[in-house]
């Protein structure tokens, strides 16, 4: 059986974070901004994007970061419901992880922090290194919800391979 295409999403009404990955490599990720005001365009224009990744890389399985219950607005509610429902209507399995979750890739040893969370991902991919010097330097973070993304598809990809003594290892 070859190994699902996963989607990681980690998203607002205003970032999005996108990765996908499959086996143990990291296929495509982005970060993408989107400053204008809600409206039922923009949540169109999400989906949209959202609906061609699907088809482009052949999805098989999705994983959400979703924040705490205080950050979740009403239309950020609205963007998630149709996000699953799109997914499901493609038969893609969806699973949701909450920002705690995503701490467990960070060693007993190290503090937890989205630095050493990044750090992690980083150890894991090196092509993320320059994303997260950036990262380190902005002032606004920009790249966050892409690492999000890309932790919880690895999570979902490789949930045995995250030891809360080692941190993530995946062989």
């Amino acid at each position: 059986m070859e190994a699902p295409t996963i989607l990681g999403l980690s998203l607002n009404t205003r970032n999005l974070g996108l990765a996908v990955v499959k086996l143990n490599h990291l296929v495509e990720y982005s970060s993408k901004l989107h400053k204008e005001k809600w409206t039922s365009q923009k949540r169109e224009l999400i989906l949209t994007s959202l609906g061609s990744c699907m088809e482009d890389y052949t999805i098989e399985k999705m994983a959400l970061s979703i924040p705490h219950k205080r950050h979740q607005t009403a239309e950020f509610m609205e963007l998630m419901r149709a996000i699953i429902a799109m997914a499901q209507m493609r038969n893609i399995e969806v699973i949701t992880y909450t920002p705690k979750d995503l701490f467990l890739s960070i060693p007993d040893t190290k503090r937890k922090t989205k630095s050493s969370f990044m750090k992690q991902l980083v150890f894991l991919y090196p092509e993320l290194q320059p994303y997260y010097e950036k990262e380190m330097q902005n002032k606004n973070k920009y790249y966050y919800k892409m690492f999000e993304a890309i932790g919880v598809a690895t999570l979902y990809a490789f949930p045995a391979q995250w030891d809360p003594k080692l941190g993530i290892h995946v062989t």
